[in-house]
């Protein structure tokens, strides 16, 4: 499992950016730990965007959604959740979560903006969160 990790790691470091000054939004005790952040900037902002964030479980969890959460100025400015299939980790397990999404255009001129990346488990309760700034997406 650490080889197979260990491939993934370097296969999307090759394709994509490794974000070092992303920030651990999670609340204390929260059910994993995000060791690593990297995007794949999209050509303009229609395309889909991609996000890599890996973690260690602090304990055992199933996570079966996440939710983007784009903040300006620490107000949403955009917010969209999403189901992926259940995913159970243990206690100690290193684990990546891949999404795949789109960000609405916003005026011009308007500026980076944050943006949060949370895992939910099945009753929509946060497991984790990281946020980063937009400008490695675009």
């Amino acid at each position: 499992m650490k080889a197979f990790l260990a491939l993934f790691l370097i296969f999307a470091a090759a394709s994509a950016t490794l974000i070092t000054d992303w920030k651990n939004c999670g609340a204390e005790g929260q059910s994993w730990t995000p060791i690593s952040l990297n995007t794949e900037k999209s050509e303009n902002s229609e395309d889909p965007c991609s996000v890599s964030i890996c973690g260690k479980a602090n304990v055992p969890f199933t996570a079966n959604g996440y939710n983007l959460n784009a903040k300006k100025f620490g107000f949403s400015i955009y917010s969209k959740k999403g189901n992926i299939h259940d995913r159970t980790y243990e206690a100690e397990q290193e684990f990546c979560f891949e999404y795949s999404f789109k960000i609405p255009s916003l005026p011009p001129n308007s500026g980076s903006f944050d943006l949060e990346v949370s895992a939910l488990d099945t009753e929509g309760n946060v497991l984790g969160c990281m946020e980063f700034d937009s400008d490695y997406l675009f």
